[in-house]
């Protein structure tokens, strides 16, 4: 199985994934939008915002990436991926970003070409909110 790699970001107590996508040759000509975002100007792959989703807080499911002999090119792209993200501008640049559309999207101010890209937040929140309480009426 290969890595997913998103980055975390809380909202009203509940984790979002922000996924990350390897480089495409789609993404040369898209443009750096309020829903994508290219890291290192593409050479590491994009941002997209728009499929974040909610997540249970697991801290098991987290990984620490070790390059592979077999998949040597890809574990180097995550590697960069994250040294991309650790870096406090391009972070904080990520959750400002990933707040605003969220927030854009659940107040409907979003143009309907950039919403009909984007998941349903609150439908998703809400069948996550299911989810958590049929699990614990289950233990």
């Amino acid at each position: 199985m290969r890595p997913f790699i998103g980055i975390l970001m809380t909202h009203d107590d509940i984790e979002y994934v922000i996924p990350l996508t390897s480089p495409k040759d789609k993404h040369k000509n898209m443009k750096n939008t309020m829903d994508f975002h290219k890291i290192n100007g593409g050479k590491w792959g994009a941002i997209n915002f728009n499929n974040m989703f909610p997540v249970l807080h697991d801290p098991s499911v987290y990984k620490i990436i070790r390059p592979l002999k077999d998949e040597n090119t890809y574990s180097n792209l995550l590697i960069n991926q994250i040294s991309w993200l650790n870096k406090t501008e391009n972070r904080e640049m990520v959750l400002k970003k990933a707040e605003k559309l969220y927030e854009a999207y659940v107040n409907d101010t979003l143009q309907d070409k950039i919403k009909k890209r984007c998941c349903d937040f609150k439908k998703l929140e809400k069948h996550y909110k299911e989810y958590i309480t049929l699990t614990l009426s289950q233990k």
